[in-house]
């Protein structure tokens, strides 16, 4: 069992949908609903909620967004998105700074880590946090973790930043969700 799991991405909006949100279906507004829908995840819901649930405390979700509004570029934590007017046109597309700081921590104090997907969008804009928590990953490997880097995007997200997946990860695999299965 893992002592923590980093909630990012689609499967971070899914954990605060399913936690903050559980009786507002739109606390995120319909373009992330949209999203989800579309890509096939929202039916996860219920799973990732009882995860967050039964772990709680180990389920780190997002305390705040990096978002898209009208082409610029903000910084909110989920409550000021359900409460923005505007909500239902916002992009959710990368972790804030309090949130990458806590995974940082966490990062810092494990033994090992798993890593699949990318914690943001993949966009100048968004990639900084990104590049943070993969910099952090690489250092706690260097301090004697044991860190796993799963699936193919996963793997591109990793060499754009200049690292070798394959020296600078114990284990390195193309398969994600197969990986993430096994």
């Amino acid at each position: 069992s893992a002592d923590y799991v980093l909630a990012s991405g689609a499967f971070g909006i899914i954990g605060i949908l399913g936690i903050l949100g559980r009786a507002n279906q739109n606390y995120l507004g319909q373009n992330t609903l949209e999203f989800l829908r579309e890509n096939g995840i929202y039916d996860e819901l219920n799973r990732v909620t009882g995860l967050a649930r039964r772990y709680t405390g180990r389920f780190v979700l997002p305390v705040d967004l990096k978002v898209e509004l009208e082409g610029n570029v903000h910084t909110m934590a989920p409550e000021q998105i359900n409460e923005h007017p505007d909500k239902d046109r916002i992009n959710i597309y990368g972790l804030g700074q309090q949130t990458v700081k806590r995974f940082k921590e966490v990062i810092s104090n494990s033994q090992t880590i798993y890593l699949k997907g990318s914690p943001t969008k993949d966009d100048k804009e968004f990639l900084q946090e990104s590049r943070q928590i993969v910099d952090q990953i690489v250092t706690a490997k260097q301090d004697g973790a044991i860190t796993i880097l799963s699936g193919g995007d996963t793997y591109n997200l990793v060499s754009s930043f200049g690292y070798n997946p394959q020296e600078d990860f114990s284990s390195a695999t193309l398969a994600g969700g197969a990986a993430t299965q096994y």
